[in-house]
């Protein structure tokens, strides 16, 4: 009876609890609208004022596809609240890394790498990454 007691007691706590996201290790892919994603490193400044996230991208479906990373793509306090979002990306097609703001078209069959940063405060770190697929870095950066 008192097993079946605390079930009982018990079980409100456990329907509200929040349930945890999944976790990720570096490196990392995942797909979003045909576009394969693979994080392969990220990062804080040695100046501590930026965290990096290091991407590659592919197109996968063969039909011209938009890189929305701001949307892909957070920076996470370790109570999970999100930073602001980034407002531009470093981006690497072929021809060298240049500053873009917003998103990215991407022709079909084509790649790119994305180095996207966020500006971030002392009391912010740790870091964590959360990606579009609902999954957050196991590791968090200092």
């Amino acid at each position: 009876m008192w097993i079946a007691l605390g079930l009982l007691w018990g079980l409100p706590l456990v329907l509200m609890a929040e349930e945890a996201p999944p976790t990720f290790r570096i490196p990392y892919t995942f797909t979003v609208d045909g576009v394969e994603l693979r994080v392969v490193g990220a990062e804080v400044t040695p100046d501590q004022r930026n965290f990096l996230a290091h991407v590659q991208v592919r197109e996968r479906l063969g039909r011209p596809a938009t890189v929305s990373w701001q949307s892909w793509f957070a920076a996470l306090t370790t109570t999970g609240e999100r930073l602001r979002p980034p407002t531009d990306v470093g981006v690497d097609d072929g021809s060298g890394l240049k500053r873009v703001f917003g998103p990215r078209p991407l022709p079909a069959g084509g790649s790119l790498r994305l180095m996207i940063y966020w500006p971030i405060y002392p009391h912010e770190r740790p870091i964590r990454l959360w990606v579009q697929d609902g999954s957050v870095s196991r590791e968090s950066w200092k």
